[in-house]
This record gives structure tokens, C-alpha cells and sequence, in this order.
């Protein structure tokens, strides 16, 4: 529940947010795979680089050593014939043991490259062997580290030998220094061989390494085209998600126009965001509000304006019914008006004729009385 929760508020954070922030956080997101992936294949590419400069040092450095070493062991035993030559002639050529002398030192000169070589090589192979990451190689550095410490054993063996050849040559015990300088015969051979032996493991180790190297830049083109179609899917889908966030909102706000173009003022939007189509639907619930009260403002002063209408309308009927009765009253003193008129016209005739009769008496009365 608790994780349904979280992501029912991320979701609602997300809802929130302006457009503008959510394209930056896309862009910025899409730039973060992008930088991801350059910085998976700069650290294969360098791990690759350094893989490579420790097997070219490696091997190398392995290869001119043991190279010396054997070089040196060749020249010493030049030098160990030389002072069995010499020893056999010191009682016939007055500088032969001088010569002696020269064949030994000539010799532990060697002895001391010899080691100071085997020792190099001891410390690079535990050099090279740190920090690899591959337990194979680290296997197959021990591996020849155990060859060396064993080979600077024998070499030491073979130096012991020496010694006491050297001794037997000085006292004139030819004898026993040839059977010694053939035991040195043999051990010098195994020695060389031994070094061989570490050369062939050196190349074993190095093509494994190079099997490697390859596998690592393998694995980081896969890598690189893994990551980068995860970063083209993510980017498509938060594309698609950002895209909906914003088209939906439009959508709601195109059909609740429709509605309010047909007169249809019933709708009510459900607004659940605070962003920019968030605050759009708002207006236009608002809008919706404001012209149902206008419409409901006109329709109120549209009924007053009908009762007035209605009440002037019975206004005007009783005045023309007045008006009519007075119409009739008129008529009926216009008739009498009429009547009395006529009538006053006869009694005027009437009295005009009694003055003609009243003025015919009164000439016959003077007539008579003259």
C-alpha cells in the first residue's frame, strides 16, 4: 500500500509540474543516458588501454629479461670452459691461473646480472598481478611467479655448483671440477629449459589477455547498444507519457468547448493538476460557471420582462375598452346633439312663423282700428 501510495504522489507531483519543467526534466533525462553510455565506453576503452599496456609491458619487459638471462648463462658457461682450459694450463702458461681469476670474476659478474634478472622478474610479475580484475590472469600470474621463485632455487643451486668448481679449479682438482662442471651442464639446461617453459606461459597468459581485451570490447559494444536502446525506450516512453499529459488535458478542453458551442452549459471538468492545462481547465469550468449565471440572469429579466409585458397588455385592453364606451357615449351625444338641433331649428321656424303671424295681426289691428 505504501508503495502504491509513493507512486500515486510521484504521479501527482509529475501532474503538477509546469510543462516546460517536464520537457527539461525529459531533455535532462535523455542527456543523462546519453552521458551514461560515453562514460561505459570511455571506462571499457580505458580499462581496454590499460589491459593492452599491461600486456605489452608484461610481456616485454618478461621476454628481454629472460632473454638476458639466458644470453648470460650462455656467456657463463663460455666463461666456466674457459676456466677449465685455463686451470688445465696453469702449470704450463705462467698467466694461466691470472686467466683464472678472470674466467671467475667474468663469471660472478654474470651470476649477479642473472639474479639482479630474476628478481625483476620476480617484482614485475607481482606488480603487473595487482588491481587486474580477472582472476585468470591473476591465476596465471602466480602461476609463473611459482616458476620463477623456483628457477631463482635452481639458479642458486647452480651458483652453489659454481663455487665449488671454481674451488676444485683453484686447488688444481681438475677431476672433480669436470664432474661438477657437468652437474652445472645439467642444471643450467633445466634452468633454460624452465625459462622456456615461463616464456610459453607468458604467451598462454598474453593471448588469454588479448582474448580478453577483445571480449571487454565486445562487451562494451554491446554494452553502448544496450544502454543506447535503453536510453531511445526510456526516451520514448517518457516522450509518449509527457506527450499524453499535455494532449489529454487539450482533449478535455476541445470537447468542453464543443459542449459549450452547442449551448450545452451541464459539463463539469475534472480537474486534477496544477500545470498549465491544469489551470486551462480551471478557466474554462470557471467560464462555464460565469455564463450559467449570466444565462440564468437573462432568463429572470426575460420572465420580468414578460409579466410587464403581460400586465401592459391587459393595461391596453381595459383602455380600449373604455375607450370604446366612451366612443359609444359620444356617439349617443352626438345623435341628441343632433336631435336637439333639429328640434331647435323647428321651434325656431315655428317662432319665426308666429312673428310673421303675430306681425299680420298686428296690421289687420291697426288696419281695423283706422
Amino acid at each position: 500500500m505504501k508503495i502504491i501510495r509513493n507512486i500515486g504522489l510521484k504521479a501527482n507531483l509529475f501532474k503538477n509540474m509546469r510543462i516546460g519543467v517536464r520537457l527539461f526534466s525529459m531533455i535532462s533525462f535523455v542527456l543523462l543516458l546519453i552521458i551514461i553510455i560515453c562514460v561505459f565506453g570511455i571506462l571499457k576503452i580505458h580499462n581496454m588501454g590499460i589491459e593492452t599496456e599491461r600486456i605489452v609491458k608484461e610481456d616485454m619487459v618478461l621476454s628481454k629479461v629472460i632473454t638476458e638471462i639466458t644470453n648470460n648463462q650462455a656467456k657463463q658457461a663460455i666463461w666456466l670452459e674457459k676456466a677449465l682450459r685455463h686451470a688445465l694450463q696453469i702449470d704450463k702458461m705462467p698467466g694461466a691461473r691470472k686467466n683464472l681469476k678472470i674466467a671467475e670474476a667474468e663469471f660472478e659478474k654474470l651470476s649477479s646480472s642473472v639474479r639482479n634478472g630474476l628478481k625483476d622478474m620476480e617484482r614485475h610479475v607481482i606488480n603487473s598481478t595487482v588491481n587486474t580484475g580477472s582472476e585468470k590472469i591473476e591465476e596465471g600470474s602466480a602461476d609463473i611467479l611459482k616458476k620463477i621463485r623456483a628457477i631463482k632455487k635452481r639458479y642458486t643451486d647452480y651458483e652453489n655448483y659454481a663455487s665449488v668448481v671454481f674451488k676444485f679449479l683453484d686447488q688444481g682438482n681438475i677431476m672433480a671440477s669436470e664432474v661438477l662442471a657437468k652437474q652445472m651442464s645439467i642444471e643450467g639446461y633445466n634452468i633454460h629449459n624452465e625459462l622456456i617453459q615461463v616464456i610459453r606461459k607468458i604467451e598462454g597468459d598474453t593471448k588469454t589477455s588479448i582474448t580478453m581485451v577483445k571480449r571487454e570490447g565486445d562487451v562494451a559494444g554491446k554494452g553502448m547498444v544496450i544502454v543506447g536502446l535503453s536510453a531511445i525506450f526510456f526516451a520514448i516512453i517518457i516522450s509518449l507519457f509527457i506527450t499524453r499529459s499535455i494532449t489529454m488535458p487539450l482533449k478535455k478542453g476541445i470537447e468542453a468547448a464543443r459542449y459549450i458551442a452547442k449551448g450545452d452549459f451541464s459539463i463539469s471538468i475534472e480537474v486534477n493538476r496544477k500545470d498549465e492545462t491544469g489551470q486551462m481547465l480551471e478557466t474554462i469550468n470557471n467560464m462555464v460557471e460565469k455564463l450559467k449565471n449570466i444565462i440564468i440572469d437573462v432568463k429572470s429579466t426575460a420572465d420580468t420582462v414578460s409579466l410587464a409585458s403581460q400586465d401592459l397588455s391587459d393595461s391596453s385592453e381595459e383602455m380600449l375598452s373604455e375607450i370604446s364606451e366612451h366612443t359609444v357615449r359620444t356617439s349617443q351625444i352626438a345623435t341628441a346633439s343632433t336631435e336637439m338641433s333639429l328640434t331647435v331649428i323647428d321651434i325656431a321656424n315655428n317662432a319665426t312663423n308666429i312673428a310673421s303671424f303675430a306681425t299680420v295681426l298686428q296690421g289687420q289691428q291697426k288696419r281695423e282700428k283706422a
